[in-house]
This record gives structure tokens, sequence and C-alpha cells, in this order.
């Protein structure tokens, strides 16, 4: 089990470096080609575009597994350690129940979308969706996991 998530973990890592260097490179290119070769290139805000919103989810997915969640503690951090362990399962729970809708909905989406093509690259919209169901199922999948981990009683 630690081998999978040593392996899940460097292909994330490899991907969203891959999506960060194909976003920065094509705007980069975009802009040199419009204001030093004086030419437009067909089609680069478009994968501009999809490189964002596939970096947004896969930041979300990097960010839960390495616990950099964004977190509001005004009310939890004045309780003691069982009301602080409550309000973290409260919360954990409804954020796995965010992310199955998110999976579900996502993916009627992506399914909805795949018909239609994209305007300047003639991309299924699926190419764009899809990231939503993905990234909301490797969230739960670390989440879940981490709850096991955290669960689990602490060797010495």
């Amino acid at each position: 089990m630690l081998r999978f998530f040593r392996v899940l973990d460097r292909c994330l890592d490899f991907f969203a470096e891959c999506v960060t260097i194909l976003m920065c490179g094509t705007i980069l290119f975009g802009v040199a080609s419009r204001y030093i070769f004086r030419f437009s290139t067909y089609g680069l805000d478009e994968i501009v575009r999809f490189s964002l919103i596939w970096m947004t989810f896969l930041g979300a997915v990097l960010a839960t597994r390495d616990r950099k969640e964004i977190a509001i503690d005004v009310l939890s951090s004045h309780l003691p350690l069982i009301g602080k362990r409550i309000v973290k399962g409260i919360s954990d729970l409804l954020t796995l129940f965010l992310l199955v809708f998110l999976a579900g909905y996502g993916w009627k989406m992506t399914v909805f979308q795949h018909t239609i093509l994209t305007s300047d690259l003639q991309l299924p919209g699926s190419v764009m969706y899809i990231v939503v169901p993905g990234s909301a199922i490797l969230m739960g999948l670390y989440l879940f996991v981490r709850r096991i981990r955290e669960r689990a009683p602490k060797e010495v």
C-alpha cells in the first residue's frame, strides 16, 4: 500500500510539473509570437485555460496530500482535545460528502461535454472536465487514508 502511494505521489508531482511547464511555456510563446514576431497563434488561449483548470484541481489534490488545506480554527482552537477531534471528524465527513458529490456531478458533466468540441482546437469538452471527478476521487482517497492513519495506534 505504501509503495502505491509513493508511485502515485511521484506521478502527481510529475504531472503537475508538466502542466505548469505547458502553461508557462504556452503563455511565453504566445506573448513572444504576438509582440516580437507579430503573429498570433491559434488555440493558445484554450491550452492555457485548460492548463489553469487542471492546475487548480491538481493543486487541491496536492494540498490535500500534504495537509496544506486552509482551515479556520476560531472555534476549534478554544475546545478541549475531544472537542477538536469531534470538529475534525465532522469537517472530514462533510468534506468527503462534498467530494462524493463533486465526483458524481463531475462525471456527469464529463460525459455530457464529451460530444461538444472546443472552439479552437476541436478537442472534446471532456478533456477539461475529467479533472473534476479524478481530483475528487484522489482527494477523497488521501483524506480517507489520512483518517485511517490518524486512528491507528501510535508506535513508540
